[in-house]
């Protein structure tokens, strides 16, 4: 069987060369943005998308599962940011924000992906997710994109049958491949059993332009700290409306030149519609320890990890070092804790959050890891 290696691409892995990328790997898989913590495009995906078509790297794009929103308005929100899919293009549902897939959400999703598009929706998860009644998947997606956090360090075999009823069509092998297009961080590298052809046959057969009516999903309450983009709105000129730094609110919602916003996007101005985007400092500062991260530090002391980023003018990539001395948006002066857990073959956050007492996702929080998750045995994790 044909087999081509796919790498997973987003902000993560900050600048890529797409150049050197094309003599690297056959295709791509593009984070779009998700809705863990409100919806959101990822701050890298407006240049991974033009860069990949670009060169011609064959691609999917993924959105991942959160809590904001229902599946009909994710799903709308995901096309609507993509902007309109390409002939070959296909779309991703990356649901591994849950135990177990969540099988009522992903038909939603899928339904709805139908309705705009006219494309089935393939699903990404952890192997040991695709578990349950998953007939109403397997209705509506071509097939698995599946992994098994922890111990894909390298193996390229197909893993068994997501539960005996989904194929699955991808692999995610490793997450530490290195690749000379990415600089400073690794990258999730998969297998897809077929060939380019057959990678593009799950995508779009010809162009399918964005939704015509902008996605305006479910909002918050007035002055909570959110501001809905308008048409015409660019921002500096949001930033002028609201009395506030625009380029504090390019960083704290992941935005990087060209800084493309699109009406009905939701952005984070930590003060609602009347705020000025002035961080208070108590005095209160924290004392950077070998391991951590700002995210981290947000944890372990309450405070959002973007205000402490700006109040101590610190961007992308974000690089803090032991024994720096960090300015806290008030509060009392904060210690780290030692507290660990060394992680052993089969364990997952999920199952290590159940061990120790913890939400996992305050471990991987604490410990800088995102999405997808992974681990790997011995590796030593601080806990909150």
């Amino acid at each position: 069987m044909a087999e081509i290696k796919v790498a997973d691409i987003s902000r993560w892995q900050n600048v890529v060369n797409f150049d050197v990328l094309k003599s690297e790997v056959d295709a791509v898989s593009i984070k779009v943005g998700g809705s863990d913590g409100g919806m959101y495009v990822d701050g890298m995906f407006t240049r991974n998308r033009d860069e990949a078509r670009r060169v011609g790297l064959p691609r999917w794009f993924y959105w991942y599962k959160g809590g904001a929103g229902s599946p009909e308005e994710q799903a709308a929100y995901f096309i609507q940011a993509v902007g309109g899919l390409q002939a070959g293009e296909g779309v991703v549902l990356d649901d591994e924000n849950e135990p177990t897939v969540n099988v009522d959400f992903d038909a939603r999703f899928a339904d709805k992906i139908k309705e705009l598009t006219k494309l089935n929706a393939v699903l990404y998860s952890n192997q040991g997710r695709f578990v349950g009644n998953l007939q109403p998947i397997k209705d509506r997606n071509i097939g698995a994109w599946s992994a098994k956090y922890g111990t894909n360090s390298g193996n390229p075999e197909p893993p068994a049958a997501a539960a005996g009823i989904l194929t699955v069509i991808k692999w995610q092998y490793t997450s530490r491949a290195v690749l000379n297009a990415v600089k400073g961080n690794t990258v999730d590298m998969n297998i897809f059993y077929g060939d380019v052809a057959a990678f593009q046959a799950y995508g779009a057969p010809g162009a399918i332009p964005a939704p015509s009516t902008p996605v305006v999903p479910s909002q918050p309450a007035p002055g909570d700290g959110y501001y809905t983009v308008v048409s015409g709105d660019g921002l500096i000129k949001i930033g002028q409306k609201l009395g506030m730094d625009w380029q504090l609110i390019a960083r704290w919602n992941g935005l990087v030149a060209p800084y493309t916003i699109y009406p009905g996007q939701r952005l984070k101005v930590f003060g609602g519609a009347t705020g000025t985007g002035s961080i208070p400092n108590n005095g209160a500062t924290y004392t950077v320890v070998s391991g951590d991260t700002l995210s981290g530090i947000g944890v372990k002391t309450g405070h959002n990890w973007q205000d402490i980023a700006n109040l101590n003018g610190i961007g992308s990539p974000y690089t803090i070092y032991p024994k720096q001395v960090l300015k806290l948006p008030g509060g009392a002066v904060a210690t780290p804790k030692e507290s660990t857990y060394t992680v052993v073959s089969g364990d997952y956050l999920v199952k290590i959050g159940e061990k120790t007492g913890k939400a996992w996702q305050d471990i991987a929080r604490v410990n800088g890891i995102a999405a997808p998750y992974t681990i790997y045995p011995n590796q030593v994790l601080r806990l909150p």
